[in-house]
């Protein structure tokens, strides 16, 4: 018998680590994407917002951000599937009780202000991906006084 090195998550922080590590690597994944997408909606234009260079920059605090709301997206998931769902209507199908345990996660995330909290809101994600306006401070100052004063 071989024995495994590692270690072992039980519980609640299998589904913890789980989301933490999907939502990171999600983000991870397509934030380069998402850049590259925004930089082509830009009114600047494609090259004057910073074309193909600096595709991560501001990814940082976005993979943060991502890590706690899929946690807890998952954890929530996790524990309605087996737990309340089944006990609460235990008649139900497997894609009711998937479909009801997501909504209950939803829930959970919009109820913790999960999401607007850890991640920056889509408009100033959005100036943090097109260089141009990253690279001069100045114009940054208003979006994040908004961010402050707003929440």
């Amino acid at each position: 018998m071989a024995m495994e090195s590692g270690v072992q998550l039980s519980g609640i922080l299998k589904p913890m680590a789980a989301g933490a590590m999907a939502g990171t690597t999600v983000d991870l994944f397509f934030y380069p994407i998402d850049t590259l997408k925004t930089r082509l909606q830009s009114r600047q234009g494609f090259l004057a917002s910073g074309g193909f260079k600096g595709v991560y920059k501001g990814l940082g605090s976005v993979a943060v951000g991502s890590a706690p709301g899929a946690a807890l997206f998952f954890t929530t998931y996790d524990y309605c599937k087996r737990s309340i769902v089944p006990s609460l209507f235990p008649s139900l199908s497997d894609p009711i009780v998937h479909m009801m345990s997501a909504s209950l996660g939803e829930v959970m995330l919009f109820y913790n202000f999960i999401s607007p909290s850890c991640r920056p809101p889509a408009w100033l994600e959005s100036r943090l991906r097109l260089s141009s306006s990253v690279s001069k401070p100045r114009r940054m100052a208003p979006a994040l006084a908004r961010l402050v004063c707003c929440s």
